[in-house]
């Protein structure tokens, strides 16, 4: 029998982890993925983060693994106590690590994940509709360019670029990332 592992985490995730584990027989995992727009309401992340959390037993809490950033929350030690969480700030610092970031972000830039652009930017979600147009374009206005990751994993069509400039008014490029930094973190994480 294969060793369990419970992963709680934000579906900022989802792709990339899936990818990760695909064909793995080392575990059997079981995904509550929390939707990646509670980083706008962390109101909502708290609160969810702790149900998530509560509906395990004292015998599950060591096969929990928390897949949420460091920085994501700023109260995240106390709610994820007793649990494994990530070991990286958030979930960029996770796919690329710090440095690797930091070299990113010069210029001043925004780096974001395709994840990020679909489940944040353009979330019909009604819980997450806190911007309008103005929004964006006043807190991405400070942005030289926004830097898209590509992993290879679910590309953004042309239109969704065109639509993102649109509502940021800001550039946007793209970056070549493989997942090597990241799947050496979740393989370390699930052990």
């Amino acid at each position: 029998m294969r060793p369990r592992r419970i992963i709680v985490g934000c579906s900022i995730f989802e792709s990339e982890l899936t990818a990760t584990l695909a064909g793995q027989e080392q575990y059997d995992i079981d995904f509550f993925w929390l939707k990646a727009g509670y980083h706008a309401r962390v109101d909502l992340l708290n609160t969810r983060l702790k149900e998530a959390l509560s509906q395990f037993s004292a015998a599950d809490i060591p096969l929990v693994r928390v897949f949420f950033g460091q920085n994501c929350l700023v109260d995240i030690a106390d709610v994820t106590r007793g649990f494994k969480l990530l070991p990286e700030a958030n979930c960029l610092t996770s796919m690329l690590g710090a440095k690797r970031l930091r070299d990113l972000e010069c210029g001043p830039s925004m780096v974001v994940t395709t994840s990020w652009v679909r489940k944040i930017y353009f979330s019909k979600d009604p819980e997450f509709q806190i911007w309008d147009n103005t929004d964006f374009r006043i807190n991405f206005g400070r942005y030289e360019k926004i830097i898209i990751l590509d992993t290879g994993l679910e590309p953004l069509a042309d239109e969704e670029v065109l639509e993102l400039y649109d509502l940021t008014e800001t550039v946007v490029e793209f970056e070549k990332s493989d997942l090597d930094y990241f799947k050496n973190l979740v393989w370390d994480f699930l052990a």
